[in-house]
């Protein structure tokens, strides 16, 4: 797979104002985590922007102001970001899609992905459009830690896409979450994802189908009590 990534002011921008302003994404079981998120942003500049602007357009147009001139300043430590993980990729990327096939047991269709960094600690992707956010402040080792968690998504998204209309979107999204106990094992989860992933490590299972049938049971069945 082809894994290319850049710096853009532009969309980290969006990512912000996707993640904040418009709380795009489900806390599942998290508390206070808008409001934790945005205690990790650095500049008050940013943080101000995001608490007084009068609507979005001018949040956005405010922060991505700041975010170019920021990335005048140190565009250079931002490429070499972006080229250590592309080459870090071309390294070791087969060896991540190799787990993922043998953990799907289906083939890694996935020929390209563009990794946007970020410089706030949320990583959104798009599946349809075959893109990652990645934190740029992480070292490059645990970047690809987040790469393999996505892209188990991305195996996911590709292959289960049916149980979406059995599970309901927010228990769907539960079970897809749960998945990267067994690709990122040394993440938590989040809060709500505890008793799938209980129910897992409670079991053997031959395969990752098994588990995911497992999971889907247990949601099925817990959301009619």
């Amino acid at each position: 797979m082809l894994l290319t990534v850049s710096y853009d002011p532009d969309r980290d921008a969006e990512n912000y104002v996707h993640s904040i302003y418009e709380r795009a994404y489900s806390a599942h079981g998290r508390t206070d985590f808008i409001e934790n998120l945005i205690k990790s942003i650095e500049s008050v500049e940013i943080k101000t922007a995001l608490k007084e602007s009068a609507s979005r357009e001018e949040a956005l147009k405010t922060i991505t102001t700041l975010l170019t001139q920021q990335y005048k300043n140190s565009s250079d430590d931002l490429d070499k970001k972006a080229k250590k993980l592309e080459e870090e990729w071309k390294r070791i990327g087969t060896q991540i899609e190799w787990q993922l096939a043998f953990l799907y047991q289906k083939p890694f269709l996935f020929e390209a992905i563009h990794v946007d960094l970020t410089s706030i600690p949320i990583c959104p992707y798009h599946f349809n459009e075959r893109r990652i956010f990645i934190y740029t402040k992480e070292p490059v080792g645990i970047q690809l830690s987040i790469l393999m968690h996505e892209l188990n998504h991305f195996m996911f998204y590709q292959y289960y896409q049916q149980l979406l209309k059995k599970l309901g979107k927010e228990n769907f999204e539960l079970l897809k979450e749960s998945l990267t106990l067994f690709t990122n094992p040394e993440q938590m989860g989040k809060p709500h994802e505890q008793p799938l992933r209980d129910l897992f490590l409670s079991k053997t299972y031959n395969n990752l189908h098994e588990a995911i049938e497992d999971g889907a049971l247990f949601l099925t069945n817990n959301s009619k009590k």
